[in-house]
């Protein structure tokens, strides 16, 4: 009998995964409607229905691929009715398992106030929780918070910190913030050399606002490019 069950959540997994590919390519391709059809079929397959809380099974990662992707569309509005709060229900799956994604985009939602009352504090409080799990948007935006003194004293040292954490793991908004802080010389000296690694990292990485502010500096200060 164990057995079988084995085999039923192997089998179980790789069809997940192969419709959570196909909602993938429907999102990329713009087609939401189908997205949030596929995610939905995903999440609802992969739910623990023996739970009075109705949480996800831990052990289908697909599923939690798709809890985050209808979390954001809920979001943003993306093939359904804009809806803050079923976008907080599933990152608060997300969160309630640990997960990175899930606690930076909670953080997210108290700190614009979507779904929720805005409240700076709880946005810092869910950053460093997803912060802590090395999720690199939650680093350079708990960074923000900080340079900003937005619901924690104003810290530009824990900013610069978390921005260099965040870059390392592959965010490109924070090496654009790096590079700007290095060009104005907040909280630290004035490096143009510096701002222009940074920028140029930012920059591969897919940051437009990277690229234009490369071209300004080395127009204005070329040595600092070579």
């Amino acid at each position: 009998m164990r057995k079988v069950l084995i085999i039923f959540t192997m089998l179980f997994t790789i069809l997940a995964a192969d419709n959570l590919e196909d909602g993938l390519m429907a999102s990329i391709g713009g087609n939401y409607e189908k997205a949030v059809k596929i995610f939905q079929n995903i999440y609802d397959k992969g739910l623990d229905k023996n739970s009075l809380e109705y949480k996800i099974s831990p052990e289908h990662a697909s599923v939690n691929v798709a809890a985050a992707k209808l979390g954001w569309m809920y979001q943003r509005g993306e093939g359904v009715e804009q809806d803050y709060k079923k976008a907080i229900y599933f990152f608060q799956q997300l969160a309630d398992q640990g997960i990175g994604e899930g606690y930076y985009a909670l953080a997210t939602m108290y700190k614009f106030g979507r779904g929720v009352e805005k409240d700076y504090k709880k946005a810092v409080e869910l950053y460093k929780k997803g912060a802590n799990k090395d999720y690199p948007a939650a680093q350079a935006n708990l960074a923000y918070m900080y340079g900003q003194g937005l619901g924690v004293k104003k810290d530009y040292t824990k900013s610069i910190e978390l921005n260099i954490k965040a870059t390392e793991n592959g965010d490109a908004i924070a090496p654009y913030n790096l590079g700007y802080i290095y060009v104005m010389g907040t909280g630290v000296k004035v490096d143009k050399v510096k701002a222009y690694q940074y920028w140029k990292k930012a920059a591969n990485r897919g940051n437009t606002d990277a690229k234009d502010n490369l071209n300004i500096l080395c127009k204005e200060s070329p040595w600092a490019c070579k």
